[in-house]
């Protein structure tokens, strides 16, 4: 029996299979091999170059990863460039052999780089019996780049034929038109290539026949045309080059299109006055704003297959009958301008494009177009020539989506990936803000933090050329001018060079972490050892360069320490010392140089994986020595610092699955880190659900099928698998006899930003698009709750259509990782929001993370589990067999991901089997009671039971929380000082009884039991060392299935005075003497106490006695008017967090807030007085 394989998008050589945009360009590499040899003649050699950016930032890994098979039926040779112009001239010097095609890869910013170039190379010709193809990115809304470019008005210059695909089936027939056209005629061909086809995928048929291609009989001076090669091409010896390049190759380029039908004409006999042209990707926005307006088949449209050069004729007779000709095009006007030109002379035709009507903007030349934004223009012109009932309801309703209340909620932003180095190398010194550059560094631009940001973000490598234009002006003021490996070797080093030539007063900080991250963890092309490079810079006659690694132990320098001159400075020091490198280079004069040196954490974790190496380093947070002040979060700015509520406040943990070990986060003052080395082969403990079979469950009830097109937009967070998800279903429907068309708007967001997947399934053909119209999804799959209440996403909701069925997990924000008082996560909120413009009746939330976290040990199932439960909740129109023989075929984690998927289904199925799986067991009142009385003597016994049996709330909630903080008291200090709390709160529970209490469920004495226990059970050293060495429930010994060494990271008080600057990684053996200082406790706050003399523990204990006389203040103006706002007073000390100088500055800032707001509750009291006394 055959059984599928993903080799099968480039073996099978008819039949329909499944293809990325990415995949089409490898697809016709092989056919095109594959054409040759029916061809009977030998196929030809191949050289593939380029330089990765998106959106063909993949290419070049896809190419390396099949470059065997390419080279089955002739030599290939892949060379992954330097930068693209040098790309090109490799191309142009392909052509010099004769029998070589030449195909170069690169994004429009590259086009635009190496036009010169490709100028040159055109103007020379394509060798004797060889061809070349340009595959152009174009990412026409800057989703992954630094501003929007498009690569048509570069080819034109070149006078390059341009073919623009609209879909991905057309990728590879245009590429093999280009091939045949260039081959034939001798010129370079280009196909531009936008986002959504670079990024769509789609099921395709396949032929070996297709396409059929028919070259043109041209004629020159009568005789058969015969191109020819030029060798050299100089000064006015190129004049006759160029006239044949212009009067007769792009001639053959037209004449080409006509006998291979390039161009297309749909609804040519409609009776209508006014026809549309378009082109590429904008063909489908054209067809399905049409057909949302009910005129699919009554406006006739032109579709461009090649938009440089047009085919004049094509476009005369296109227009013949019509009076007004609209053009349709990003980017314009291009094509605009060529149907203009084309249509002089023939007769009143009205040609709107850019401009409409009284010469008033019609089609938007910026961004990019959807059916949605056509229809609201296209629709008044078409009302106003022919009204149509069918039009004004399609733009009405675009009107009522439009105006939809979203109201404020968090936006996701991309970051830098856990453990990343440049979410420490890439901070400028406080106060300071550094020059910006392409690459991952350019993510600083999202952060909102001292020391972070950017100044500018410039083209590739020229950061600091920008401020050679501003220096001159300001004095020579220092700057930072950050700027990746990769893009030093691309074109940094001319830039670095301009800046001493100039004299410019600059530090590059050169981030030097071996792979090209941002497009997908390339190698970089002949990138030197850091020896090797450092001899590169003292050569330049930079002065002063240091070296600051991770692992300077294993940093060479003994070439270039040798080679530097007298007046030149190389220094090598570890990364702790950053911020004193930087604080040094910024005094001196010149141009200085600091290489960051520390490995791509993701890339570190995919060599690692593997390669199987085991990770026997990890490192915890202890909940209850974590203050949640978010200072870890700041140090590192790492998304696998995730927040966690817990019955003593918010604290943060440690995603385990997303940690690369970087360890930044332990660095700052909090105590509350633990590292575990694993010791033999221990490893972490992980979750053993039983397994699932297919049997166990039953097909969903009212299943969903497919009527003409289904419509399903998935929304989820980069790296977390949301791609895989929506290839999932890509090859489901493929072994179902289904069709797909699917697109993965991805951009950064493989730095932890906002994915969105639309995919759109058929049952006969291909839907012409994966646009997902408004107000026109079928099913709104959320793995991200945050994404799902953006508004571009949920603007394809509509209350009439669609379901959704979305993850309620909390994931935080990157604001949310380095600033914990911006932790809106209003699920409520967000789920109302959602439900206000879906079949809320319908809709189905699940906190995925937190279920597969229980069930697998591992978040990144989650996304696999949800798709589980939609499939039960009879969304999915495919069959539950070939979603599971998708994820077999993706081959990753197979047995865990098909069990998410089934226990997904369980959540539909069987809720409560899943909800006992995964649930702890739950401790009441009265066991804990049992546990601290456990802990304590006699006589504590009693004093604990007569302490807690003083206040007698029922409530449940209460009261767990209160017999657990008076027993924590007893075990801080004594019985004496948890009297002393709860003599405090029996003052407040009186008050509050006498003053509404009970209406509002005691609010006040609630918010006053949970922030007094907080001030009086203050993190000293006897707190700590009693926190880490007191026995829990769960250990974090016991999270591993062997013997572990256990390590604490602390910074003591007496050798921070000594003048240590940084923790102390203490081992086991430190162990007692943390038991010894726990035991030490009654020394607190006494003459003899040694830790309770410095500023941080007066601070602490005065605290105390502040909130104490805050109480008391505000109870003797406690009203029931006014008990809400005294609620709300008593709670703000809860911001109130941290070790050290962070707790400082917030015990400053609630002192302000709390003041202010007393006085103003005060003053009320005394103005309502007043006006009581006069009354």
């Amino acid at each position: 029996m055959y059984e599928p394989s993903l080799d099968d998008r480039y073996r099978l050589t008819s039949g329909t299979i499944f293809l990325t945009g990415i995949h089409a360009i490898v697809r016709f590499l092989l056919d095109k091999q594959r054409r040759d040899v029916r061809s009977s003649i030998q196929a030809r050699r191949s050289l593939i170059t380029g330089y990765e950016g998106s959106p063909l930032g993949g290419l070049d890994l896809e190419i390396s990863l099949n470059l065997s098979l390419l080279n089955e039926l002739g030599p290939v040779v892949h060379q992954a460039a330097i930068n693209e112009k040098t790309a090109a001239a490799a191309v142009h010097g392909s052509q010099y052999t004769g029998t070589v095609d030449g195909f170069w890869y690169g994004k429009a910013h590259g086009v635009k780089w190496a036009l010169d170039e490709f100028s040159l190379a055109n103007i020379a010709g394509t060798g004797k019996d060889s061809g070349v193809v340009l595959f152009a990115g174009d990412d026409h809304m800057a989703k992954s780049s630094g501003y929007p470019a498009s690569s048509e008005q570069s080819f034109r210059d070149a006078r390059i034929p341009t073919f623009y695909p609209a879909n991905v089936a057309e990728v590879i027939t245009y590429a093999h038109h280009a091939l045949a056209l260039s081959r034939y005629a001798g010129t370079i061909c280009a196909l531009k290539l936008v986002t959504p086809v670079c990024d769509g995928a789609a099921t395709i048929d396949i032929s070996p026949e297709h396409p059929n291609i028919v070259l043109p009989s041209y004629l020159v001076a009568g005789k058969p045309y015969n191109k020819t090669f030029h060798p050299v091409v100089i000064s006015t010896g190129s004049i006759p080059f160029e006239e044949e390049l212009t009067t007769v190759k792009l001639e053959i380029a037209e004449q080409y299109t006509a006998i291979n039908g390039i161009d297309t004409i749909k609804n040519r006999l409609a009776e209508n006055s006014l026809g549309i042209i378009t082109m590429g990707k904008n063909y489908p926005d054209v067809i399905q704003a049409l057909r949302s307006m009910g005129q699919e088949d009554q406006v006739p449209v032109l579709k461009l297959g090649m938009i440089y050069p047009c085919n004049r004729k094509t476009i005369r007779d296109f227009a013949t009958g019509l009076q007004t000709i609209v053009v349709v095009e990003e980017k314009g006007p291009f094509v605009e301008e060529a149907v203009a030109r084309a249509l002089i002379g023939r007769g009143e035709i009205q040609v709107y494009g850019e401009r409409g009507p009284d010469d008033g903007y019609l089609i938007p030349t910026h961004g990019e177009l959807n059916p949605d934004l056509l229809t609201l223009r296209l629709g008044p012109l078409l009302n106003r020539l022919s009204p149509s009932e069918s039009v004004s309801v399609r733009m009405e309703a675009l009107q009522h989506i439009t105006e939809r209340s979203t109201n404020s909620f968090p936006r996701r932003a991309a970051h830098y990936c856990p453990g990343c180095p440049h979410s420490v190398s890439a901070r400028a010194p406080a106060g300071e803000i550094s020059g910006g550059e392409i690459g991952c560094s350019s993510l600083d631009a999202y952060i909102e933090a001292d020391g972070r940001g950017v100044k500018w973000i410039p083209t590739m490598g020229l950061g600091g050329a920008i401020y050679n234009g501003i220096f001159p002006f300001n004095g020579n003021q220092h700057l930072f001018q950050n700027i990746g490996d990769g893009t030093v070797l691309h074109s940094g080093l001319i830039t670095l060079f301009s800046s001493l030539s100039h004299g410019a007063n600059i530090t590059y900080k050169i981030l030097w972490n071996h792979v090209v991250a941002m497009t997908g963890g390339q190698e970089i092309t002949g990138q030197p050892t850091l020896d090797d490079f450092s001899l590169i810079l003292l050569g330049m006659g930079v002065r002063d360069i240091t070296v600051v690694s991770k692992y300077p132990e294993q940093v060479k320098l003994e070439r270039s320490r040798v080679a530097a001159h007298s007046g030149q400075t190389l220094a090598l020091e570890p990364r702790s010392h950053l911020e004193a490198v930087q604080e040094a280079l910024a005094k001196k004069p010149g141009v200085k140089v600091l290489i960051y040196d520390q490995e791509c954490a993701t890339e570190q974790r995919r060599r690692n994986k593997r390669q199987g190496t085991p990770v026997n380093h990890h490192v915890f947070i202890h909940e209850r020595v974590c203050e949640g002040c978010g200072d870890c979060g700041r140090q590192s700015m790492c998304l696998a610092l995730v927040p966690k509520e817990t019955e003593f406040g918010h604290k943060t943990d440690i995603l385990q699955s997303a940690c690369n070990q970087d360890l930044s986060c332990i660095k700052g003052e909090c105590p509350s880190f633990v590292s575990v080395e694993t010791i033999n082969e221990s490893k972490p403990r992980r979750p053993a659900p039983p397994k699932l079979q297919l049997s166990d469950l039953t097909e969903p009830l009212n299943k969903v099928v497919i009527d003409k097109e289904y419509a399903i937009h998935i929304v989820g967070i980069g790296g977390t698998g949301v791609v895989t998800l929506a290839h999932v279903l890509g090859y489901a429907a493929l072994f179902d006899g289904k069709k797909v068309n699917e697109l993965n708007r991805t951009g950064l967001a493989q730095k932890g930003g906002p994915v969105e997947s639309p995919i759109v399934l058929g049952n006969e053909s291909v839907p012409i698009s994966s646009h997902i119209g408004d107000g026109q999804c079928d099913l709104f799959l959320a793995t991200d709750i945050v994404g799902a209440i953006n508004p571009i996403n949920l603007k394809v909701a509509s209350s009439q259509r669609t379901v959704a069925v979305v993850s309620s997990s909390a994931v935080p924000t990157s604001k949310m990782v380095y600033d914990p008082d911006y932790l809106d996560r209003d699920i409520e909120g967000m789920t109302d929001l959602i439900d206000q413009y879906t079949r809320s009746e319908e809709n189905f939330y699940i906190d995925a993370q937190d279920y597969v976290a229980r069930l697998f040990g591992n978040h990144l199932f989650a996304n696999i589990f949800q798709l589980g439960t939609a499939y039960q909740a009879g969304r999915i129109p495919l069959t539950a067999e070939n979603i599971e023989k998708a994820i077999s075929l993706n081959g990753q984690a197979v047995d865990e991901n098909i069990q998410a998927f089934r226990w997904g289904r369980t959540a539909i199925s069987n809720r409560s089997h899943l909800d006992d799986m995964v649930s702890l067991p739950k401790t009441n009142s009265d066991e804990l009671t049992q546990r601290y009385q456990k802990r304590f003597n006699r006589t504590q016994k009693d004093a604990y039971r007569r302490l807690i049996d003083r206040i007698l709330i029922a409530d449940e909630n209460f009261r767990k929380t209160w017999v657990s903080r008076v027993g924590e008291l007893i075990a801080f200090q004594d019985v004496a000082y948890a009297e002393r709390y709860v003599n405090t709160i029996e003052r407040v529970m009186t008050a509050d009884s006498l003053h509404g209490g009970a209406e509002h469920g005691y609010l006040i004495t609630t918010h006053t039991a949970f922030i007094l226990h907080k001030l009086m059970a203050y993190k000293d050293e006897y707190e700590v060392a009693r926190l880490l060495t007191e026995p829990g429930d769960t250990k974090i010994a016991d999270k591993f299935d062997g013997p572990v060494k256990i390590s604490y990271y602390l910074h003591p008080p007496l050798l921070r005075a000594l003048g240590l600057k940084r923790k102390l990684r203490l081992g086991p053996w430190f162990h007692p003497f943390l038991r010894l200082t726990a035991l030490c406790k009654r020394l607190r706050g006494t003459l003899f106490d040694p830790f309770g003399h410095t500023t941080s523990r007066r601070e602490e204990r005065e605290l105390v006695v502040w909130y104490e006389d805050l109480v008391d203040q505000v109870l003797l103006n406690l009203t029931p008017d006014n008990y809400l706002e005294i609620s709300k007073l008593l709670w703000i000390p809860n911001e109130i967090r941290g070790y050290e100088h962070v707790k400082h500055r917030t015990v400053l800032d609630v002192k302000e807030k709390a003041g202010e707001m007393l006085q103003g509750l005060l003053q009320r009291r005394v103005e309502k007085t007043v006006e009581i006394t006069k009354v």
